[in-house]
């Protein structure tokens, strides 16, 4: 029965919406294949799929003309739900019963193949397709798709060089790009490509997963004077790149300018938290949960725990049923109780200024009523003990430094052995190499106890060194010494070095392998960019290496917070790195 233009418009309209029950009325009164087709294609994209087979089912008992409409529909709802076998079951039937179907619904059987990312399957159709000489831009571009939700980026760049694609499969080979960490392919195809938002998008997240947070700024930028306005993904990559990067002050100027344009959501939010906690920046943190979900405050009370902000801590796990965020206000409180008395007992021994320590200690020793919990926290408070706090370290910080300052004109006047170097306040042995993933230890405590009668930690540790190396990792010690940063004459300061270089070597040739060391001999109370938990020596291996990759690297060390340790530094060098970290314990694993 013909249907009238108007009403073939409403199908059409009602189709490509979700206003299945209108397409349902529809059939009912004008059967035809149009309303058929309509009725399917917004079941399937109402996640009915189920639903749009069995309308599919009931056209054919019925035996109405064949239409690759109605087919195309049904396949098409079959690759919103990536049902990708049936999809291939309903082609091979409508080709054993000889119904009708064309290109439309072939690329909706390669469309339900990618989403299902079968990019075997997906290939497969694409050359019979070309054999046929039936292929245009977007089999390909779902055949890419494929290759991108399955991270196959080598075959996605290669379909994209050597097929039609277009700019939908430039961005999805982008997308496999992002997904396999190749910054350089993404970069080269977005240069190749006529990029928008989405390019950018992915070419950001491409670089931030591999740590090339600077490149993904860079990008950024590029975003911001080709498009109109970046869109809030681009901004959400930018920041994540940060965050893997450890880069949190680039992660908050990232959210200020994305703040300008975008009303911002929970991604780009919780991003920048956990930027900030993996910085020890628990103050930040705080201020960010305007907007917070049990992720955010997971991150933020993580946060305040490795700045044994505990008080801050515990408020957050009562904001929120979060089991992250009560076990880090926990771990913050176990670990203040400990070095609170270690840290201003140190600074009272030293300090100048009696009565500033007096108020320090008795702001940090100041118990928290458990009612004050279920409140939000006083920040002004908590900053202004902060504030204290760094008065107190700040007023001796002046002749610390001019003491530093002397001694590394000593330290630059040394003659060191081959093949050790040194970078200002940092002694290294690195043999230029790739890099793809590091294992990195600590030295004192963790694989090595004692002076010149030394002895190992463990007795498996060269076994389990050569093994992690027979894996492809990069063996790395990374130490904190303090002995030559006090010394105040030439021949102290050679006789400090010299230890330490025997103490290394003679570790590195009892394991029997090569072995890359760096060690930070700054005096333990500067703040030099080489001691941990700075990442300084991280950074300085990193380019002599080839940049290895943090996410497949991880950290063991004895200094991890835990009451009787001496310090954190160890687990907030892993921290600050984004690295997975273990205490000494797992040598003995």
């Amino acid at each position: 029965m013909p249907i009238s233009t108007r009403l073939r418009r409403i199908l059409a309209q009602s189709g490509r919406t979700t206003q299945w029950r209108l397409c349902l009325h529809l059939w009912a009164q004008k059967p035809c294949a149009v309303a058929a087709a309509a009725a399917i294609s917004a079941c399937g994209r109402a996640a009915h799929w189920d639903q749009s087979l069995a309308l599919y089912d009931h056209w054919l008992r019925h035996d109405q003309p064949s239409d690759p409409a109605v087919l195309n529909s049904t396949l098409a709802a079959c690759a919103h739900a990536a049902r990708w076998v049936l999809a291939l079951t309903l082609l091979e039937e409508a080709k054993r019963h000889h119904r009708a179907f064309d290109l439309l619904g072939l690329n909706s059987a390669l469309n339900a193949c990618g989403r299902a990312a079968r990019w075997e399957v997906s290939l497969a159709l694409l050359m019979q397709l070309q054999k046929q000489r039936l292929a245009d831009a977007t089999s390909v571009n779902s055949t890419i798709s494929a290759c991108d939700r399955a991270a196959v980026w080598q075959l996605a760049l290669s379909l994209l060089y050597t097929h039609r694609a277009d700019l939908v499969g430039a961005s999805a080979a982008l997308s496999a790009c992002a997904r396999g960490a190749a910054w350089a392919s993404a970069l080269a195809v977005l240069h190749a490509h006529r990029a928008n938002a989405v390019s950018f998008g992915a070419a950001i997240t491409a670089c931030g997963r591999s740590t090339r947070w600077r490149f993904a700024l860079q990008l950024l930028g590029d975003a911001l004077k080709t498009t109109s306005r970046a869109s809030l993904a681009c901004f959400s990559a930018a920041v994540s790149a940060c965050e893997l990067g450890a880069a949190w002050e680039a992660a908050l100027v990232v959210l200020s300018k994305a703040a300008r344009d975008w009303p911002l959501d929970r991604t780009i939010l919780n991003a920048t938290i956990s930027s900030c906690e993996k910085g020890w920046q628990w103050d930040r943190c705080l201020t960010l949960l305007h907007a917070t979900d049990a992720v955010t405050c997971g991150a933020a009370a993580e946060a305040c725990a490795s700045a044994m902000r505990w008080v801050e801590a515990l408020s957050l796990a009562s904001r929120v049923d979060s089991v992250v965020a009560t076990a880090a206000a926990t771990r913050a409180k176990e670990d203040a109780q400990h070095a609170v008395h270690r840290r201003s007992g140190a600074i009272g021994r030293r300090a100048e200024k009696p009565h500033i320590v007096k108020g320090l200690k008795e702001l940090l020793l100041q118990p928290c009523p458990t009612h004050q919990l279920q409140e939000t926290v006083g920040l002004e408070a908590h900053v202004a003990r902060i504030a204290l706090e760094n008065m107190a370290i700040d007023a001796l910080a002046e002749p610390r430094l001019q003491k530093s300052q002397g001694a590394m004109k000593l330290f630059a006047a040394l003659d060191l052995p081959s093949p050790w170097k040194r970078q200002g306040w940092c002694l290294y042995r690195c043999l230029p190499a790739p890099a793809a993933k590091v294992a990195g230890f600590d030295f004192d405590k963790t694989l090595h106890f004692g002076g010149t009668a030394w002895k190992l930690s463990s007795v498996h540790i060269p076994e389990k060194l050569k093994r992690l190396q027979q894996d492809g990792y990069t063996v790395v010690i990374f130490s904190n010494q303090h002995g030559p940063g006090r010394q105040r004459t030439l021949e102290g300061m050679r006789k400090e070095v010299e230890d330490i270089v025997r103490r290394f070597e003679d570790f590195r040739a009892f394991c029997g392998m090569e072995l890359h060391m760096f060690v930070a001999v700054a005096r333990g109370d500067i703040d030099d960019p080489f001691r941990k938990p700075n990442t300084g020596m991280w950074d300085l291996m990193s380019s002599l290496c080839s940049s290895p990759k943090v996410r497949h690297s991880f950290y063991v060390g004895n200094s991890a917070g835990r009451l009787g340790d001496d310090s954190a530094v160890d687990r907030g060098f892993a921290k600050r790195l984004g690295m997975t970290f273990y205490s000494e314990d797992w040598l003995n694993g």
